[in-house]
């Protein structure tokens, strides 16, 4: 069971499987805002500055353009992406946000399916081989539902309670994606 995350397709090669899943920097702040906001919405700027409560805090990301989002990068904090980018689209549209503060900081991997953002779901490579990973930022969410069909599949060899036959590995090669549209 290869549910590797961002190093899933070196553990994949290892019995034959070509997976494009590659692991993508992404920074994330915790800032926090003078003014209070009690009803702030989850906010998804068309720049793809994301933007969601944390308790009294915000937690803000944004994906790198393409030209900078490249596989394997060091887990360095760029805090640049918050003083270009987060900063200035986050003040724009809400005034009270000129006076943000970053109080912490850190750098993780996402494991970017470079076809189509979507997670690679079922038995994939020799008879035993099988994958869960692929979910471009988007796996924790998808965690619950994909752990019990996976259970399934290799219980009862089928999913039962839950389909994720769209997310087979077969797609990559069929060219049936299921392109993800809110991954950036």
């Amino acid at each position: 069971m290869n549910a590797g995350g961002a190093w899933c397709a070196p553990l994949a090669k290892s019995v034959g499987v070509d997976l494009p899943v590659r692991p993508r920097r992404r920074s994330a702040f915790v800032v926090s805002c003078p003014t209070p906001i009690p009803d702030m919405p989850i906010l998804i700027d068309t720049s793809g500055v994301y933007l969601r409560r944390e308790q009294n805090h915000f937690l803000c990301i944004v994906s790198p353009s393409a030209e900078r989002d490249l596989d394997s990068l060091p887990l360095d904090v760029q805090f640049s992406e918050f003083d270009e980018i987060i900063w200035p689209t986050l003040a724009e549209r809400i005034p009270a946000f000129e006076a943000l503060r970053v109080e912490h900081a850190w750098a993780g991997y996402y494991e970017y399916n470079i076809l189509d953002q979507n997670g690679i779901v079922g038995q994939s490579g020799p008879e035993n081989s099988f994958v869960a990973a692929g979910f471009s930022g988007h796996g924790m969410m998808h965690s619950p539902g994909v752990g019990r069909a996976m259970a399934e599949l290799l219980a009862f060899g089928e999913f039962r309670t839950l389909d994720l036959s769209p997310l087979s590995p077969a797609r990559l090669s069929s060219g049936q994606l299921v392109i993800e549209e809110g991954v950036y």
